[in-house]
């Protein structure tokens, strides 16, 4: 039976591997932009926030191949659901904060070919959507408010991705199938079609104002974003908690 930082440890070595190959692939796709400045090219290369961005895909993919192995093997183990889950947990959150870490780095070190060549520019996540504020801090705060940020965004990418494993692995395969085709269907033409021909658009500008808001609104504060996403990881965490407590062993 293992005990909750065994199975920490056993769950951060599942994300290792996958890790140490993203940021492989971060580095020389950062080096190989940044040295297209050494041979003089006039033209901007802009990474407006590309790293971050894919940093949050990434997690969300790796939350999405978080449960089903390693649930199995644990409970073979007899390790109980809730040790399980709260090393998740913790596994989660280390990972989020190193990789706002890493990735801040990441951003400051590619900003250094800005001084080789000016046409070269390089836009953290944090910078592209939150412009005005971040021109209005110290680089110190900005940095520091931007991992914070940031830590949230990657945090809510991992908890997204997890719960819908661990609802896909408590469906059956009817079920499966329904959501699978439903919820694509129901988002992108359903609801459009019911939003224009019902209710004159009003969905849709209600959605605008809701992202609008989380964004920051029309002040910029970057804290709606963080508060969304904690509230969101929130609620993630304690319906993946439903599904999990009573979850069997399936093949």
């Amino acid at each position: 039976m293992m005990n909750i930082k065994a199975a920490t440890k056993y769950q951060l070595n599942e994300y290792i591997k996958s890790v140490r190959i993203f940021y492989l692939v971060v580095i020389l796709v950062t080096l190989f932009f940044g040295g297209i400045v050494n041979f003089g090219d006039s033209s901007n290369v802009n990474m407006m926030g590309g790293t971050e961005m894919s940093t949050a895909i990434f997690l969300f993919v790796l939350g999405l191949n978080s449960f089903k192995e390693t649930f199995l093997m644990m409970l073979q183990n007899s390790t109980t659901r809730k040790t399980m889950f709260v090393s998740r947990l913790i596994a989660v959150l280390a990972t989020g904060v190193s990789m706002a870490i890493i990735d801040r780095f990441i951003i400051s070190f590619a900003k250094l070919f800005t001084y080789v060549n000016e046409n070269y520019q390089v836009s953290g996540m944090y910078e592209m959507v939150f412009q005005n504020r971040a021109e209005s801090l110290h680089t110190v705060i900005m940095n520091l408010e931007a991992i914070l940020i940031t830590i949230g965004v990657y945090i809510a990418a991992i908890i997204a991705g997890y719960f819908i494993t661990t609802a896909y692995y408590r469906m059956n395969k009817i079920l499966k199938v329904a959501v699978s085709v439903g919820v694509p269907v129901t988002l992108f033409f359903l609801l459009p079609i019911i939003d224009m021909s019902v209710y004159d658009g009003k969905i849709s500008r209600a959605i605008g104002k809701l992202f609008a808001f989380v964004f920051g609104g029309e002040s910029g504060n970057p804290y709606n974003l963080l508060i969304s996403c904690l509230l969101f990881s929130v609620v993630g965490i304690g319906l993946s908690w439903l599904l999990i407590r009573k979850a069997v062993e399936k093949n």
